[in-house]
């Protein structure tokens, strides 16, 4: 139900000299077998004495919340056998059956007692073992139904037994078990089989909710922190830092709950230059006049959040149509020749349009940064937003115009020679 990290296992040995071989696997949600799943740890050891045994991992495994994972255990004793041990006691039925079978057995044994003493020639030393079989039978028959009795519950999938290549799962045998002539008179649990887990206080993840292709200066990122308490009690005086600065205090959270603070984040100029942002979170506990730390594992949480901030490409002057117009005009003007423009190449960072005659000859070539409209001809250096116009007519009629008024003058000149002469 939470994030940990199994560093230790435990088995409980039956004999002494055990060799033991653990294995860890990561399962699937659909995995029934242990060995269906992804082993992640392996662990050979042995235990000189029998007892409960735990040792170290030598690859401790992160689980996170909501894994299914199993643990195996193979046991070989020092007589070349395989086996394990099992957890098992009188049920309830157990505890009145073999309670009346130590009744029935005292009484047999009361019933030999008279024949022995009857015949005469008894050995004392076998009255007395009679009658202290007699007197621990009776005892046995008195304690038994007041003792404690067993009520083991073990759920389909907690475990496998492995026989060969064979899984089978324990309930199966259980239920055999249970068959058997004494087999129903005992509850039988799940194997002595242990993990150890570390677990923080809390888990913290740090994530932006709109995160965009692209950044511009000025933009907000809107960011959330997600908290869980995995405490088995309720959790206060959490407070939240973001980048050393305090960013809130967190309301009381009950075992298991969690809870959501948000934050934004302003794009700067120095997000853009340096391709992304980064934020990093730390906690403490704060009562009063105390402090405490809380160090977060990075197998729990994800405390510092990193966010690319590609700049947004510049957006072109004006349309394509409008630039070909563009340039159409600003020839036009500066030659008084009527053109047509085409586009020769297009990318992101450069226009090339060609000028043309009515005959198709190429007589200028335009090379400009669609961004601004500014860039070279054949001619020398061109501004297209502070030469060019939308309307080509009027470039037209205005070039006509200045074409009339020379050839006027000229004509003008030509009419004043002649008078003279």
């Amino acid at each position: 139900d939470k994030d940990m990290v199994i560093n230790r296992v435990g088995y409980t040995a039956v004999t002494a000299n055990e060799q033991v071989t653990y294995d860890i696997y990561l399962m699937d949600d659909d995995d029934v077998y242990p060995t269906e799943g992804r082993k992640v740890s392996h662990l050979e050891t042995s235990y000189q004495y029998g007892g409960f045994q735990r040792s170290d991992l030598e690859t401790p495994v992160t689980v996170r919340e909501g894994q299914k994972y199993a643990v195996t255990v193979t046991v070989k004793r020092e007589d070349g056998n395989y086996g394990i041990g099992l957890k098992a006691m009188y049920n309830e039925k157990g505890i009145a059956y073999f309670g009346e079978r130590c009744s029935s057995y005292a009484d047999k044994k009361e019933k030999e007692l008279e024949v022995l003493r009857a015949s005469g020639s008894a050995d004392e030393s076998a009255i007395e073992r009679l009658e202290m079989d007699i007197c621990e039978l009776r005892e046995a028959a008195e304690i038994i139904p007041d003792s404690i009795y067993a009520n083991a519950v073990v759920n389909r999938g907690e475990s496998m037994l492995r026989i060969g290549d064979t899984w089978k799962d324990w309930t199966d045998v259980l239920d055999e078990a249970g068959g058997m002539e004494y087999g129903k008179y005992f509850d039988y649990d799940n194997f002595g089989i242990k993990t150890f887990a570390e677990s923080d206080v809390i888990r913290l993840v740090n994530e932006a909710t709109e995160a965009k292709d692209t950044y511009q200066v000025g933009d907000k990122v809107n960011c959330t922190v997600t908290i869980k308490n995995n405490l088995p009690e309720d959790l206060d005086a959490l407070v939240l830092y973001l980048d050393g600065e305090r960013l809130e205090a967190v309301k009381p959270m009950k075992p298991g709950e969690t809870a959501q603070v948000s934050y934004t984040h302003t794009v700067t100029e120095d997000d853009l230059k340096n391709g992304r942002f980064e934020t990093a979170l730390s906690a403490n506990l704060e009562e009063g006049t105390w402090t405490i730390p809380l160090n977060l594992s990075d197998n729990f949480s994800k405390t510092k959040l990193s966010v690319a901030t590609k700049a947004a490409a510049k957006e072109n002057i004006t349309s394509d149509e409008e630039l070909l117009n563009w340039v159409l005009v600003d020839y036009e003007k500066r030659t008084g020749v009527a053109v047509t423009t085409e586009f020769t190449s297009q990318n992101a960072d450069e226009y090339v349009i060609s000028v043309k005659d009515k005959e198709g000859k190429v007589l200028d070539t335009y090379t400009f940064d669609p961004k601004t409209g500014i860039g070279l001809s054949n001619s020398g250096e061109v501004n297209l937003p502070q030469t060019g116009i939308t309307d080509p007519s009027t470039a037209a009629t205005a070039a006509g115009a200045a074409a009339a008024a020379v050839f006027g003058a000229y004509l003008t000149l030509r009419f004043a020679k002649k008078r003279d002469e």
